[in-house]
């Protein structure tokens, strides 16, 4: 069975007003050999559409409705995300889902697929592109427990990671920004 990658993100990609983790993805989506088949985000400052992915959009325009039920807590803010998610999904199909800064997204597509009875099918991954964890203990060790995976910018947010949890359940990785080497170049000690 093939295995279908989804990102989940607060920006529509390519994203080109803001820098780091956006021109890490800007410049992996734009090859053809990427692994990424769909990507869920909103539509709000949608830049260039790549034609190596499908897109997904959150609907902005329920946004006032949207609102109002989730003050009085008939929904969460990531519904309008679960809701794409759900029409996307197949039966028995796999997924690796890919959440961009988003720990409140990454624990409510958790829940949701556990509700389903589907978590089984999916791998969470979450891209962690701060510093110091900021997240309340209780909170904390459910998400913990909720993604399978983080990706951390650096190995010291890594470290300060396990010097705050006193277990990582997950698998750990670390995947620096990019930057473009066409423009950026090493230079000497004596030029510098």
């Amino acid at each position: 069975m093939s295995v279908k990658t989804i990102i989940m993100s607060q920006f529509h990609l390519p994203f080109k007003p803001i820098g780091s983790w956006t021109n890490l993805y800007n410049f992996y989506l734009q090859h053809s050999d990427h692994e990424i088949d769909h990507i869920i985000s909103p539509t709000l400052n949608a830049g260039d559409k790549l034609s190596n992915v499908s897109y997904h959009y959150v609907d902005d325009n329920k946004a006032i409705l949207h609102n109002v039920l989730q003050k009085v807590k008939l929904k969460s803010s990531f519904s309008k995300y679960i809701n794409v998610l759900d029409d996307l999904i197949q039966e028995n199909q796999k997924y690796v889902i890919k959440i961009i800064d988003n720990s409140g997204l990454a624990l409510n597509v958790h829940n949701y697929l556990v509700k389903k009875g589907i978590r089984n099918l999916f791998h969470i991954m979450y891209s962690f592109h701060g510093f110091a964890p900021s997240v309340s203990n209780k909170k904390a060790t459910e998400f913990l427990y909720a993604v399978d995976e983080i990706i951390f910018l650096t190995h010291l947010s890594y470290l300060e990671w396990k010097k705050e949890f006193n277990e990582l359940p997950f698998k750990a990785r670390v995947l620096h920004n990019s930057c473009d080497g066409s423009i950026f170049k090493t230079i000497d000690h004596f030029k510098k």
